[in-house]
């Protein structure tokens, strides 16, 4: 059963999801100061900075204050297990972003106007593919 429901289908993050996240906070927090600014985001993601910075800030700055703690880093990552992204499925994202792949919007509740993993993982480029369907990617639990 490992990461699988307890309660009301809350789906848990598994230690080496919960590891990786903590990683990467690290990696984007370049300071060290346990809080994540959009000039440190911009510094991380090697291309399209100003954007995957922008979406990142949409999605997880929670109270708008212009930075992102690690409480609220990782309330996010559980908001995307609970949405049915299996633990597999999110190690791959993070390890993507992690060698400065692009933050993309996960299908969570939350739409801010970026790519969906959904899209991405489809080759999916809004750009180019202006009708093209919204792809749904089914949700599994581990």
């Amino acid at each position: 059963m490992g990461c699988g429901a307890s309660g009301m289908g809350f789906r848990k993050l598994s230690s080496e999801c919960t590891a990786k996240i903590e990683e990467l906070f690290a990696k984007i927090d370049i300071d060290k100061s346990n809080t994540i600014t959009k000039e440190e985001a911009q510094k991380f993601f090697s291309h399209f900075s100003k954007v995957n910075a922008k979406a990142l800030f949409d999605e997880v700055d929670v109270d708008g204050n212009g930075t992102i703690t690690k409480d609220e880093f990782m309330k996010f990552w559980d908001q995307v297990r609970s949405a049915g992204y299996t633990n597999a499925q999110i190690l791959e994202e993070l390890e993507n972003m992690a060698e400065g792949g692009d933050w993309v919007n996960w299908k969570d509740g939350k739409d801010v106007g970026y790519f969906n993993r959904d899209e991405k993982s489809m080759g999916i480029d809004k750009k180019k593919d202006v009708d093209a369907a919204p792809v749904t990617l089914q949700n599994a639990s581990e």
